[in-house]
Parts: C-alpha cells; structure tokens; sequence
C-alpha cells in the first residue's frame, strides 16, 4: 500500500511539472513573438568575461533570456547568436554559425551557458575548437538521447535518437568533459534518461521539468557559483 502510496503521489507530481513545463513554453514563446529584444545590450565592454548563449531545439535565443538577465546584472558579456534561428538546423551547422560569430567578433575566448540541445553544440564545439572554451554549462541536455526521438519523423528531432551517429560519437569523445557542468531536473519529461554526463560536474536538482528550469533561482544559482 505504501509502495503505491508513493507511486501515485510521484505521477501526480510529475504531471504538474509537466503541465506547468507547457505553460512555460508558451508564455515565453508567444513573447519571444510579439516582444522585440536588443540583443546588444546585453554585450558589456571590459566585463570579467564573455558568455555565449546557446539555446535548444525550436528555440531562439529570448527563450534564455532569464539567463541573459541573471548574467548581464552579474557583469558578464553575454552574446546571442540571432542566426541560429530557432536552432532546427544539424549540430554541426549551428556550431559552424557560432564559429562564424566568435570570429567575426574577434572572441578569442569564451565561456557557453547551453539549454537542452545547445548542449550538445557546445560539446561538439569542444571537441572541434576547445582551445577556445573556457567552461560549458549545460541545462537539461540529452548527452545520452531520448528514446521519444523515435516518435517523431522529423530529422530535426530524430537527431536526439540515442543510436544516431553523431550521439554515439559524442558520447565516445570524453576528453574535454572536464570542461563541463550539466544541470539538471529529477524529472524531466523529455529526457528520460536524465542528463547525467561521465568526466562532468554533474549537478542534479530538486525540481522538474525541461524547459521552465531556466528561469528557476536554483538552476541560477548552479550557473553562478560554476561560472567563478
């Protein structure tokens, strides 16, 4: 009785981050739409260093924008990178427009603060130019896939397949995983396999959900004390 006792109250749990996670999504999607954002004042000359935000999948760049605020009254330079779109693209189109950026701009070296997908451009940056990356911070980032990728028949989704080449190979380069925190729910409803990642500082918080953990004081907190 005990044991289901505990089930029942775990699923009852899980679906109101779930709910509330869906909520979240659309509130700061329609903003995203019909609020306009100057990215650029977010980018501070002299500032102790430079940020590059790095959204997740179906995402531009104001779905960070609690991160971009946290960072920004913290004194970092934060940059966002508007020509990834709503990062739909191969993992490696989007690191070669990011790449693009940090040459353009003349960044020679740089920190990553990543949601979900973003994560894995950032580790796939690493292994490609890691001379450059000082640290990456990661949120909620399938590192191992999501068995739901199978659901979908869209290759913007079915990338996250834990079998897809790329994943695999990822998974194998274990070398500048030391240059990685990942954040991440208890539960999250579309990675359930969690965002554990091997060599990582791994940090796993009490909290639900996929997308409305970027704008909770704890997950802030993790990108703070990990950025020192």
């Amino acid at each position: 009785m005990h044991q289901l006792y505990r089930r029942v109250k775990s699923a009852i749990i899980n679906l109101y981050f779930w709910i509330w996670d869906y909520i979240y999504v659309v509130y700061w999607q329609v903003l995203g739409l019909v609020r306009g954002y100057d990215a650029k004042k977010y980018i501070v000359a002299g500032s102790k260093d430079t940020i590059i935000l790095i959204p997740g999948i179906y995402e531009k760049w104001q779905f960070m924008k609690p991160i971009a605020d946290l960072l920004h009254a913290h004194g970092h330079s934060v940059h966002v990178i508007e020509s990834l779109g709503y990062n739909t693209s191969q993992i490696e189109v989007m690191a070669q427009r990011i790449q693009e950026y940090v040459e353009s701009n003349h960044i020679e070296r740089y920190n990553v603060v990543a949601h979900s997908k973003g994560g894995l451009i950032a580790k796939y940056m690493l292994g490609i130019n890691g001379h450059a990356i000082n640290k990456v911070i990661t949120i909620n980032t399938p590192f191992r896939g999501s068995i739901y990728a199978g659901l979908f028949p869209f290759k913007s989704i079915r990338l996250f397949l834990p079998t897809s080449a790329l994943l695999v190979s990822l998974a194998k380069d274990m070398k500048s995983n030391n240059k990685i925190t990942s954040i991440y729910s208890v539960f999250d409803p579309h990675i359930p396999g969690g965002s554990y990642l091997e060599g990582a500082t791994n940090i796993q918080l009490k909290t639900g959900g996929h997308f409305r953990i970027i704008n909770d004081s704890k997950v802030h907190e993790a990108i703070l004390n990990n950025l020192e």
